[in-house]
Parts: C-alpha cells; sequence; structure tokens
C-alpha cells in the first residue's frame, strides 16, 4: 500500500465519528429552544411531579430538567435503573414535538438513552399511554445542544407526561438537560362545533382576476330574432 493510499484511510477514520453524530442527527443540534421549537406552540406550565430518587448525586437529580437552565442535569445510571420523570400542564394538549437539551459533558462522557426509551402520556398520573418509542441515536452527544423529536403519530392530549428510560446507549448511563413539549389545546364546545362547521362546508370556487365573473342569462338577443322573424 503506497503512502497516500494509506493517508487516505487514516483521514476516512478521523472522520468516520463526526459524519456518523451529523447524520444521525438532522433534528439538531440547535443553540436555542426557539431554534429547536421553529415557530411551534412551547406549552406553558410545566411542573414537575416526581422522578427517580437514585442520581449520581443531590446536584443531578430529575427536577433540574424542569429548572429553564442547560445548566444544570439529571444524571444517573448504573445501578440507578430506571431513569425517569413526570411532569404536567394545566391544560390537556395534544403534543407534537418532544425537545430535549443534552447536557454540559456529553462529548467527553457520552451518556445517551438506549434503544427503546419512552415517552408517555396521561390525564390522571396514573394510567399511561406510550407516545413514542425512542433510540438512542434520537440525538447526538455534543454539550448543551437541542434537539427535537415530531410527535406525528400522536392525536390525544393529555396533560401530564414521563419520560422512561432503563439503559443507555453510549454507556451504563443517562444525563439530560431539559425537557419540553410543543402542541396545541383542543377546541370545545361552541369552538369546536364551529371549527366542525368549516371543515364540513366546502369552500366556494374562487374566481380568477383575470377573468370576469359569471353573468346571468341576457334573453335580449333572443328578443330581437324574435321580433325580426314575426315581422
Amino acid at each position: 500500500m503506497n503512502m497516500k493510499k494509506f493517508g487516505f484511510i487514516i483521514i476516512a477514520l478521523l472522520i468516520m465519528p463526526a459524519f456518523s453524530i451529523i447524520a444521525s442527527a438532522m433534528n439538531g443540534p440547535f443553540d436555542t429552544l426557539a431554534e429547536a421549537a421553529d415557530g411551534r406552540n412551547l406549552m406553558p406550565g410545566r411542573e414537575f411531579v416526581g422522578g427517580a430518587a437514585q442520581a449520581w448525586n443531590d446536584g443531578e437529580m430529575p427536577v433540574f430538567l424542569f429548572d429553564g437552565s442547560t445548566g444544570t442535569k439529571y444524571g444517573a445510571g448504573d445501578s440507578a435503573w430506571p431513569y425517569w420523570a413526570a411532569w404536567r400542564y394545566p391544560e390537556a394538549f395534544v403534543a407534537d414535538r418532544f425537545i430535549l437539551a443534552t447536557a454540559n459533558d456529553c462529548e467527553s462522557n457520552p451518556r445517551r438513552m438506549g434503544d427503546g426509551w419512552k415517552l408517555y402520556g396521561s390525564n390522571d398520573g396514573s394510567d399511561w399511554t406510550v407516545i413514542y418509542i425512542g433510540r438512542g441515536v434520537d440525538y447526538a452527544p455534543v454539550n448543551e445542544k437541542w434537539f427535537f423529536i415530531n410527535l406525528s403519530g400522536n392525536t390525544t392530549a393529555y396533560s401530564h407526561y414521563r419520560l422512561w428510560a432503563d439503559s443507555g446507549h453510549d454507556s451504563s448511563g443517562i444525563q439530560l438537560s431539559e425537557l419540553e413539549l410543543t402542541g396545541s389545546i383542543p377546541e370545545t364546545g361552541e369552538a369546536a362545533a364551529q371549527a366542525e362547521t368549516r371543515r364540513q362546508t366546502p369552500a366556494a370556487p374562487e374566481i380568477p382576476d383575470d377573468e370576469p365573473p359569471p353573468q346571468g342569462f341576457d334573453s335580449s338577443p333572443l328578443i330581437i330574432i324574435i321580433i325580426i322573424t314575426i315581422f
């Protein structure tokens, strides 16, 4: 093997890990939550209601997923399984995008959730329905960055949500810094009835601007023909 080919192989081996990270995370990374939300409706009023009792230390507990800062995190694993946290909102809504943020040292210590991690929804905090089943490559091991996961299959409104993982993808641990959801509150009562009426009423056909509007039947030419025929 000549030196030129050997050099190409070395370069390829160095580039492949970085390319793999980028290719597996087309849904990020983003520097800000607003970029990850991309104009979708971020649901307000999220409130932490419970999570795993064990973590790596008291400064890395599940509650820190909801403090609005990527500088804090929930880190656990090893013997502290499962990795989980539950939160709720003032109103039920149909979640359409799950947004998460990585923690401060993910590049040097990759600790992504393993294949089969789950996002659940509930309306009573006890009866849970799976909304999404995830993979370890749903996001990349980079520091304090935002990633999104679209929940296109979800059509049900929930007020409670839960993240659950029982294995790590890169190691025996998991760490995240923030969790958010975007979505919409279903219309109810009169607003829902009006929306349904709008959906069922066919729209009037549009008339192109460069064409005159259709006219009614003009009987004048027929009358003239009849008069000429009679006389």
